[in-house]
């Protein structure tokens, strides 16, 4: 093995990337579409090349209506507004009531809930409806297995990056509990059976190609693939159930993430001790814990996305208080920086924040494909909006983060390898093995 690393190492050339290699951080805060009170808006996901941004503004107006509109929004490479946000619109017009929730890997197809007006005496009927944004038109998707005009209900929560598959929960024909779908615009709805012994279940986000369907039967967290059915994936070990939310899944879909409840997680602020929820990834078989921040009060975390390869997850963590007055943080995990508040990636060349002071970036909704931008929801005071980063490139490569790829990172990383430390676990399978060492010198000769 040393004698390997020596004729390595002997032979490389120092590769010292520029930054824009990396990409430069920036911040931007999303603008409200709406005018009234308590204004608000939300970011809920990112399109695959990092471009559009889609999610909802809400506010109260004037005669105390709540209002909701879906917006799409597109952001230039430099973190800047190039257009929007503009309306997706509604189902029925004149009702302003959307929610934008996912959007295809090139911004063109948008999936979401609208409010479809129903005919129906002596008054008529608002029904949430899945939606499918696309050409500037909004139509609803209707409900599995009913005719239109009737009161079901639908949801729609993710597009796949080809934009051929939304997902989401749907009523039934006969009126039951909702079903987790996959929809086409060819095929139309396809439900999934629930996971044995449960009813609701909800499809929250598919594989690039739609082929992988993860969700939630009954709090329990499945996988779907048209050979396997509905799968639930195994628990957390040491945990008691898979009890959970699964939201996240990678490109290929061989990697899922989201939330479950934690082995040693836990909140007594009521007296006794309530089971939390921790984030997880799961892949090879094994449902892995991520952790949490730290945090003052209790502890729970969700993961909410991830990136192409799996290397990058985004969601959020409690860092201080309880299951009720809790505040929660986004944060940015990776194998090699495990999980960091994702503020504290958005700084310049120096380390100098780009965020000010007075904003905590509460969660994080979803990941670009290269895992370098980053959308959710902020706080600053009383204000409530949506927020847009850019953070550096994770490189498997650049082992000591210096953005530059030299044979130090190479000493590096076998150092932490021999020592079997957890940033070692290039490939992120949890297991350190001989695979690491390929997989990052793989990744260091391709200066990434």
């Amino acid at each position: 093995m040393r004698g390997a690393r020596s004729s390595v190492i002997g032979s490389c050339v120092v590769l010292a990337l520029a930054g824009s290699a990396w990409g430069q951080a920036w911040y931007l805060p999303i603008p409200s579409l709406l005018t009234g009170t308590a204004d608000r808006t939300n970011a809920s996901a990112i399109s695959r090349d990092g471009a559009t941004v889609v999610g909802a503004s809400d506010s109260v107006n004037s005669g105390g209506a709540a209002l909701e509109d879906g917006y799409v929004l597109t952001i230039t490479p430099t973190g800047s507004i190039a257009s929007g946000p503009t309306s997706v619109g509604a189902i029925s017009p004149g009702n302003f009531k959307s929610d934008c929730r996912g959007v295809s890997g090139d911004g063109s197809v948008i999936a979401g809930i609208s409010r479809e007006v129903i005919p129906a005496s002596p008054t008529p009927q608002n029904r949430d409806r899945a939606f499918r944004w696309f050409g500037g038109s909004i139509a609803s998707l209707g409900v599995a297995g009913q005719p239109a005009g009737t009161f079901g209900t639908s949801f729609a929560y993710g597009v796949s990056a080809d934009g051929n598959w939304i997902v989401g929960s749907t009523g039934t024909n006969s009126g039951g509990a909702g079903r987790a779908f996959r929809w086409s615009q060819a095929g139309g709805f396809e439900t999934f059976a629930p996971l044995p012994g449960t009813g609701a279940s909800f499809a929250r986000a598919a594989s690039g190609d739609g082929s992988v369907v993860i969700g939630d039967s009954a709090g329990l967290c499945f996988r779907w693939t048209q050979a396997t059915g509905t799968v639930a994936i195994p628990a957390i070990a040491g945990a008691g159930d898979n009890f959970g939310i699964a939201l996240g899944v990678s490109f290929d879909g061989s990697i899922t993430g989201g939330a479950m409840t934690s082995p040693t997680f836990v909140d007594s602020s009521l007296g006794f001790p309530i089971p939390q929820a921790e984030a997880f990834r799961f892949v090879g078989g094994v449902t892995r814990r991520l952790g949490g921040l730290p945090s003052s009060g209790s502890q729970a975390s969700t993961a909410a996305a991830i990136s192409d390869n799996g290397l990058v997850i985004v969601g959020e963590s409690r860092t201080s208080g309880d299951l009720i007055t809790g505040l929660t943080e986004a944060f940015v995990w990776t194998p090699r920086w495990g999980m960091v508040p994702l503020a504290s990636r958005v700084v310049d060349a120096a380390g100098n924040p780009l965020i000010p002071g007075s904003v905590r970036l509460s969660e994080a909704m979803g990941i670009s494909g290269d895992g370098t931008r980053v959308v959710g929801n902020a706080v600053d005071g009383s204000a409530i909006f949506g927020y847009v980063v850019q953070i550096p490139r994770y490189c498997v490569g650049d082992h000591n983060d210096d953005r530059a790829i030299t044979p130090s990172d190479i000493f590096d990383f076998l150092n932490d390898w021999f020592a079997n430390l957890a940033r070692a676990d290039a490939d992120g399978n949890g297991v350190l093995a001989a695979a690491d060492i390929f997989d990052f010198l793989n990744a260091w000769f391709a200066n990434c």
